[in-house]
């Protein structure tokens, strides 16, 4: 009696681990993983409350950053990924900023705003695409 007992506890607490297991890596993909249709290269302007009266003014940052001349670079990663980010030089010798964008996030979008402000105080920036965004891979 005593083993149908253990062996009915054990099965049950397997049936629970495996349920989390599972659910946890559901998780993962849903929040954390970054497919290639997430990473098209275009990440739309947020939306809300906070943000619909900006959109033009968004959008427009976004433009005129895209039309600056800037150097492409790229660097390999320790795990033989292509890192890609812009160059934007104001004048040489400069103080250089380095922008990161958010989680999700696309470098051109998330720091059109900071790039125009640098720009302005005669700061050079590389602005980057961070693992598993935009140009560069991994995911």
């Amino acid at each position: 009696m005593f083993r149908i007992i253990a062996g009915i506890l054990v099965a049950f607490i397997l049936s629970i681990a495996v349920l989390i297991y599972f659910g946890l890596y559901a998780v993962f993909r849903a929040v954390l993983y970054n497919t290639n249709e997430r990473k098209s290269g275009h990440v739309p302007l947020p939306t809300g409350e906070g943000y619909d009266q900006h959109q033009e003014s968004m959008q427009e940052l976004v433009d005129l950053m895209k039309e600056i001349p800037y150097e492409e670079v790229s660097v390999r990663s320790f795990d033989n990924l292509t890192l890609y980010g812009r160059y934007y030089e104001v004048k040489k010798g400069a103080p250089l900023q380095i922008q990161f964008h958010g989680y999700r996030g696309e470098a051109i979008r998330d720091m059109a705003g900071g790039n125009r402000v640098a720009r302005e105080h005669g700061q050079n920036t590389l602005v980057v695409d961070q693992r598993a965004h935009g140009k560069s891979g991994g995911n």
